[in-house]
């Protein structure tokens, strides 16, 4: 059964840039502190294979309001130029996906986000401030977008 505190986010990038230069940027989730703003840390707990299968990191990320979320993430899965999922826990506890795919205009880039917060704050404030606590973590995932087409020297997709 959903809760306030349970979130679902689809957010899509058109990025004018081929699918493996997009794919390399989002795989190596060590570097997004230098290019997503709202991303502060990211810490190694554990090496995964080759795809990247079993990576383990700790983030700690924030966006416009005041507060920050301390998660684990894992990959689970990969797929190459293809997916990416990984499970979450901590303050954000569920399920992320990204998917790429080569379009005329270079790649769509898909982010599936279904979490339930367990921080305390935010389980407070998720009954009565759900479109602000969105509003925010939209904020975060344009930064995101922004970042990686500055990354990738590529102009905004108009």
């Amino acid at each position: 059964m959903a809760t306030a505190s349970d979130f679902e986010f689809t957010t899509v990038w058109e990025l004018p840039a081929p699918v493996g230069r997009v794919w390399d940027e989002l795989l190596d989730i060590d570097a997004w502190p230098t290019w997503w703003r709202g991303f502060e840390r990211v810490d190694v707990v554990r090496e995964g294979d080759a795809n990247g299968v079993g990576n383990v990191r700790d983030l700690v990320t924030h966006g416009r309001l005041p507060y920050r979320l301390r998660y684990r993430v894992e990959v689970v899965r990969v797929e190459p130029l293809r997916l990416i999922e990984a499970r979450s826990t901590g303050d954000l506890e569920g399920f992320g996906r990204w998917t790429t795919e080569s379009t005329d205009g270079g790649t769509r880039a898909v982010y599936l986000w279904q979490v339930r917060t367990t921080n305390r704050l935010l389980r407070a404030l998720s009954p009565l401030a759900r479109g602000t606590l969105t509003r925010n973590h939209d904020q975060v995932m344009e930064w995101g977008r922004q970042g990686i087409l500055e990354r990738l020297r590529v102009p905004a997709a108009s």
